[in-house]
């Protein structure tokens, strides 16, 4: 974009989406950057396509988010749908075109503690009984039995598994981006530190990657977890898979998510250990004014322990 492009309040307001993003990208990481680029384009544009910068108030803004929130947008969906929505409107604050940002006025649902739901015993049986019947389900398990995000599921390359020394690195992920009217997927290694971390092989895991590694199907990539023809597996379709697969089991209410928290649980339950499960979880802190120190890999390894002593019971041969 032009950088003398005239802002004024009156201006279109998706001009303004654009001249926002352009002149504060470089504040942001590649991932946060695809994230953004995303929303704004295929959810916040196509809403406001009729609307100034000037006609942006909090009713406009509340009425948006209840209306994703009503379309069953999941609340974590919503409240970065109204935080990009603040830190544009607080952009123009900053250039005197507005008097004050509505966003900041606007709530966004939050995801009440009840709205959590965990598999419990009989799901992750059900899941380890159908594991060969879906590319996806070892990607679910695999999730599970380590408490990762769904990204770092997907872009995990055997370059960073190491079975004999029975370690994994926790150091990138798959991310979706919208780039000319089309959805891409990259890997994209991550920029901070805090987010990388290397973490200890429960049993349950490196068995299932042994069997991963069996039957591996060469990709651009070097990815654990591919499509049958080696292509990278899409956000898009994980989640289509797996909703399918809950339905198949009788757990439309679990999210992709869930299965972290299915994690958290099992791992609290087990060893009643907040810090320990912060570090496992890759968490960046409990409290934002708390900090704690960082678990050794050997502390971590009492968690991989206690995932297979929760779990040993539920495979029962399975994997035999």
């Amino acid at each position: 974009m032009n950088d003398d492009m005239k802002i004024f309040p009156a201006m279109p307001f998706n001009r303004w989406c654009v001249y926002w993003f352009d002149h504060t990208d470089y504040r942001r990481s590649m991932t946060t950057n695809a994230k953004y680029e995303e929303i704004i384009t295929r959810v916040i544009q196509p809403s406001f396509r009729d609307f100034r910068l000037s006609d942006i108030d909090v009713d406009v803004i509340q009425r948006f988010l209840d209306g994703f929130a009503a379309k069953g947008y999941s609340a974590s969906r919503v409240s970065m749908i109204r935080l990009i929505l603040s830190a544009i409107m607080s952009y123009a604050v900053n250039h005197n075109l507005i008097r004050r940002n509505p966003g900041l006025l606007a709530a966004s649902q939050k995801r009440r503690r009840s709205d959590i739901n965990i598999l419990n015993d009989d799901d992750i049986r059900k899941l380890i009984e159908i594991q060969n019947q879906s590319r996806y389900v070892p990607v679910i398990l695999f999730t599970l039995f380590m408490g990762l995000r769904i990204g770092e599921s997907l872009g995990l390359s055997w370059d960073k598994v190491n079975i004999e020394r029975n370690v994994v690195e926790i150091s990138q992920q798959a991310v979706s981006y919208y780039k000319d009217g089309k959805t891409m997927q990259s890997i994209v290694p991550y920029t901070k530190e805090r987010n990388k971390r290397v973490l200890p092989l429960p049993d349950v895991a490196r068995d299932l990657l042994i069997r991963q590694r069996n039957n591996y199907i060469e990709n651009e990539n070097n990815l654990v977890f591919t499509e049958n023809d080696g292509r990278m597996m899409l956000y898009a379709s994980f989640y289509h898979q797996f909703n399918r697969i809950m339905k198949s089991i009788g757990r439309e209410d679990v999210t992709p998510h869930d299965l972290r928290h299915t994690m958290a649980s099992t791992l609290l339950y087990s060893t009643d250990d907040i810090l320990l499960l912060k570090e496992f979880l890759g968490h960046n802190s409990l409290g934002s004014t708390v900090c704690y120190p960082t678990a050794t890999l050997q502390e971590r390894q009492e968690t991989a322990d206690a995932i297979d002593d929760y779990f040993a019971p539920l495979l029962d041969g399975v994997f035999s």
